[in-house]
């Protein structure tokens, strides 16, 4: 395996600078679309409909008219469905955000081997 030279670093580190702040970037938009998302659900019924923020949290809850009619253990199992629904949902738009995140395959700048980097140390002593 051949030698790095100082230019060839140069470039590995920039490369690997532009990578880092590539991410960045990414991180930061990632952030506040995640800030935007809302899951949305409804119940097996139809008659529930509920919306919650990116956490899950339940943020408003909508009943058709005749949801008042249905037994009390029937609405209660209609809103809670209605709930983990719009849960799920905000859960996988989020995911979907924090998937786009990642570096693209091809895009990563490949890690040094250990040999390589002994090389360049020596190299480097040997030139002081």
């Amino acid at each position: 395996m051949r030698s790095s030279s100082s230019r060839e670093d140069r470039e590995y580190l920039e490369a690997l600078l532009e990578q880092g702040s590539g991410l960045l970037r990414s991180i930061r938009v990632a952030q506040g679309r995640l800030a935007e998302v809302t899951g949305e659900g409804k119940g097996p019924e139809g008659l529930a409909r509920v919306v919650t923020d990116r956490r899950g949290r339940v943020e408003r809850i909508t009943l058709d008219p005749r949801a008042m009619r249905m037994k009390r253990e029937l609405l209660a199992g209609e809103i809670l469905a209605a709930i983990q629904s719009a849960q799920r949902d905000a859960e996988e738009r989020s995911a979907g955000i924090l998937s786009e995140v990642q570096p693209r395959p091809g895009a990563v700048v490949p890690p040094l081997d250990e040999t390589v980097v002994q090389e360049r140390l020596e190299q480097i002593l040997h030139d002081l």
